[in-house]
């Protein structure tokens, strides 16, 4: 059993990103809505965002509905200042989201408040799930820029 106390700083926002990719490969995003921040950003791999807790739910609805299949293999999951990058493979049966992917995260009181997918930009999923509620920035960087500190 691990004690809170004598839990690393450096562990904590891991272990968030460790259960949130659990969480996603349920297939139910119920089981997301405890490890998102309210205002959360996620953002596809094209630099198309969905803002919100509420926004991220109702996508990733649709989502698990036509992608039956998907789930995270997390190679690498390392902390770098105040972000956690993971190395891994995105499953999938969609050929075109079935591929090897980077993801940067942002853990703010132990809930994902960034989320950011770097693959081949190929697929505009944030658009394509609610095409209504999405940013749109062709530079994946600025969309981070806009959210959080």
């Amino acid at each position: 059993m691990e004690i809170a106390i004598f839990r690393s700083r450096k562990e904590q926002p891991v272990s968030v990103v460790r259960r949130y990719i659990s969480a996603l490969n349920t297939g139910d995003p119920e089981n997301l809505e405890g490890l998102l921040a309210e205002d959360c950003r996620l953002v596809d791999s094209t630099g198309g965002w969905l803002e919100g807790r509420d926004n991220a739910l109702s996508a990733l609805r649709v989502f698990f509905r036509s992608e039956t299949d998907f789930r995270i293999d997390a190679e690498t999951i390392v902390l770098r200042g105040d972000e956690v990058l993971v190395r891994g493979r995105a499953e999938a049966r969609d050929p075109r989201l079935a591929k090897d992917t980077l993801w940067r995260v942002r853990v703010e009181a132990g809930k994902v408040a960034f989320w950011q997918s770097y693959g081949a930009a190929d697929l505009p999923l944030a658009r394509m799930l609610l095409p209504q509620k999405v940013g749109i920035s062709f530079d994946p960087d600025a969309a981070a820029a806009t959210s959080g500190p």
